[in-house]
């Protein structure tokens, strides 16, 4: 710091300079024999430094070795007050948090970064962050009496922030972890890797972030800091009316999963805003008994079945249908039912049918064309093929039975990975691949729950294979959302948590291979490696 700025004087001295309501004020009314011969650097105007250090302003410089040497001096200068404007063009900062300089500015602050913690700071004006507010510890204090505007406030560790203006920063984070389901950013994947210590919990490194900064290199990854772009998904359909062509488009064979290979009737089905879809074909196309069908039913026992069958052009033709080929044309049916009371056969749809499943025929036929849309778009983001390279890799070989708990995988970092290999039996029935990624997070009410995304490989009808998504906001739920069908954000979010996913395997393999196998690993997973050979009798993790 450029001393020629300030002058250095005992508290007393400028007591009435200080806000009323600032927490060294009422400690100094309390306390004069004990506070008021502390020393105070004071500025009578406006001041521009390049750095300002909270630890030991009396330097404009911190160590910024590989030395581990506590910082010194933030006891020497109890406080630093501008009377005016306060400009500090690379960062306003302290390391130790336990107790530092504190800082009265009179006017307005800008700083592209603020590593606070450990005093307060209390600025009259306007406070601009353009990059980064990390307040730290609940022995810090920040008080904006105007607005406060920027990029990223952080606050960790019960650290208090008041603002009395408006406060207008681009992200506002009150711990490191995410209070509620996953958003498509990991917190910690904001920030570049060096400033983060990897352990079993990652934390941020707040000595090598200042070194960072000081040597011009940025700290945040700017991709990362705001939830992903939902991308519009392309609707498929030049219409949305129920003929012979869209009813072929929805229950097309490159959509209908062979869920067993005796599969007669391949078929897809989802939940979408409380309205049960399931699309389906029956049989060879010009033989008696075929039809490709949809059949839509909600929660209130009401039920439809929309059919398009083929007749020969001889028998007399209803309107509507269209063409097929020179042979034989297609007809569109609809039936309704209600699933419980007196009448339970199967009606036709007309103007004299009930107004409920006329309605439910229209949200549910354009629900279906929405989720054929969604669904060849999701589709194209994971190839079946990555599913099977990581269910190969020798981390995973050991965690072979999905329906064991102890088995069925492991904790990587804050993420659970759990593995189905190809064949396992449910109920007997062998089961396709699939790989499930989870994860905690604390909802808005204070619970502990724990999110699943699954990714599952799907073969269909036509012999192509695709991965299916599903998710569950909590694993205690029922059953989980067909992304892949419905859409939704977490359709979305899904693929940037695989990949994270994948970087993690793929990390902690190289690992397993030059003989460290991930803390935590159970048992039967080390004796498995052992005797593959990739791991020694002894074996301990440093990672």
């Amino acid at each position: 710091m450029n001393t020629q700025h300030f002058e250095k004087l005992k508290l007393a001295a400028i007591q009435h300079k200080l806000p009323a309501d600032s927490l060294i004020a009422d400690w100094l009314e309390r306390q004069p024999e004990e506070y008021g011969d502390e020393w105070v650097l004071y500025c009578a105007g406006d001041l521009e430094l390049d750095v300002l250090n909270l630890d030991n302003p009396l330097q404009d410089h911190w160590s910024t070795g590989d030395e581990d040497g506590e910082a010194g001096g933030s006891d020497t200068i109890l406080l630093i007050v501008v009377e005016g404007d306060l400009k500090v063009n690379r960062l306003i900062a302290n390391e130790e948090t336990d107790g530092a300089t504190g800082l009265i500015v009179l006017g307005d602050v800008s700083c592209p970064y603020l590593l606070l913690g450990g005093q307060e700071v209390y600025v009259t004006g306007n406070l601009h962050a353009e990059q980064l507010l990390w307040g730290d510890y609940n022995h810090g204090l920040l008080i904006v009496r105007g607005e406060l505007t920027g990029g990223l406030l952080l606050q960790t560790d019960q650290y208090a922030v008041q603002v009395r203006g408006e406060q207008r920063m681009e992200l506002c984070w009150e711990s490191m972890e995410s209070p509620d389901a996953w958003a498509g950013v990991n917190r910690f994947d904001a920030f570049d890797q060096e400033c983060i210590i990897d352990d079993d919990e990652p934390f941020l490194w707040r000595k090598q972030m200042m070194r960072m900064i000081l040597n011009g290199k940025p700290v945040l990854r700017q991709p990362y800091l705001h939830p992903l772009a939902i991308p519009q998904v392309p609707f498929l359909f030049e219409n949305t009316e129920i003929n012979p062509v869209n009813i072929r488009r929805t229950t097309h064979a490159s959509l209908l999963c062979m869920r067993h290979p005796e599969d007669t009737a391949p078929c897809y089905e989802f939940w979408m805003d409380r309205i049960f879809i399931r699309a389906v074909a029956y049989g060879q196309e010009k033989e008696e008994g075929c039809f490709q069908g949809v059949y839509i039913q909600d929660d209130d026992c009401h039920a439809l079945l929309i059919r398009s069958e083929p007749v020969e052009q001889s028998r007399d033709i209803l309107p509507g249908v269209l063409s097929g080929d020179s042979t034989y044309l297609w007809q569109v049916s609809i039936k309704f039912r209600y699933l419980e009371g007196n009448d339970t056969e199967w009606h036709t749809l007309n103007r004299h049918a009930p107004q409920n499943f006329v309605q439910l025929c229209q949200k549910g036929w354009n629900g279906l064309l929405h989720a054929t849309s969604n669904y060849e778009y999701a589709r194209t983001l994971i190839e079946p093929k990555e599913i099977r390279e990581l269910l190969a890799l020798p981390l995973v070989q050991p965690y072979d039975d999905f329906y064991d708990d102890e088995h069925q995988g492991l904790w990587l970092n804050d993420l659970f990975i759990a593995f189905r290999q190809h064949g396992a039996l449910f109920h007997g029935e062998p089961q396709m691949p699939l790989i499930r990624v989870g994860r905690e997070y604390e909802d808005e009410h204070g619970n502990r729950l724990h999110e699943n995304y699954f990714y599952s490989i799907s073969v269909h009808a036509d012999g192509s294979e695709s991965v299916l998504i599903g998710y569950k906001s909590d694993e205690d739920n029922d059953s989980r959302t067909h992304v892949s069908y419905t859409g939704d954000v977490q359709l979305h979010y899904a693929v940037p948590l695989f990949q994270k996913a994948v970087k993690l395997l793929h990390q902690y393999n190289s690992y397993l291979l030059t003989g460290e196998a991930p803390t935590g690993a159970e048992d039967f997973a080390l004796q498995y490696w052992r005797e593959q050979g990739l791991i020694d009798n002894i074996s301990s993790s440093s990672y």
